[in-house]
């Protein structure tokens, strides 16, 4: 949990904020519904902004589309109202979690998120191809001998794991405003 909470912060600390981007910005979707605009539709419009948001980061890239996207808990109940949002199945949650697809876009949720807050991002199998990169616990160097009261000695491996961002035009992130 904690590992995956300071993974989620650091990608979403990288991740440019469209609506202040000098060339395209995006403005924010908007929790109130339009006069006029059935509830439904009004989701359906909260779909078409993440296209712009996914033709942001192309448009930026030239060559890649985001394959996750990652939001608050406030936003999973708009997700349920959807075309094209396959629920996952979820059992036992303990922080963030796979919530499931939306038109092929992975949806995953994170308590490390501030409410109504999300970022999209791409994560393919070569690192060219992936905003970040999580190392878990390489074995670096063998230790120096340690020596013990009893006069025995011992050797071991010294470990660590490291986080980084690779591309931060990789991600995008966005709000949803009131």
């Amino acid at each position: 949990y904690e590992i995956d909470t300071e993974i989620i912060q650091m990608l979403y600390d990288a991740a440019p904020d469209a609506s202040a981007d000098a060339k395209n910005p995006i403005a924010a979707w908007s929790r109130t519904q339009p006069v006029g605009v059935n509830y439904v539709d009004h989701l359906v419009s909260f779909a078409a902004k993440l296209e712009e948001y996914k033709m942001f980061l192309y448009n930026k890239t030239k060559k890649f589309t985001p394959n996750f996207m990652v939001c608050s808990s406030s936003i999973m109940p708009l997700l349920g109202f959807i075309n094209g949002f396959q629920a996952a199945n979820i059992g036992e949650v303990n922080g963030p979690f796979f919530a499931g697809t939306l038109n092929g876009l992975k949806i995953y949720v994170s308590p490390a998120l501030a409410a109504d807050d999300f970022f999209l991002g791409v994560n393919q199998g070569a690192m060219q191809a992936s905003a970040g990169v999580y190392a878990p616990y390489m074995p670096v160097v063998p230790t120096q001998l340690l020596g013990f009261a009893d006069g025995g000695m011992s050797q071991g491996w010294s470990t660590m794991y490291d986080a980084k961002i690779l591309n931060a035009d990789l991600l995008v992130k966005g709000k949803i405003t009131a």
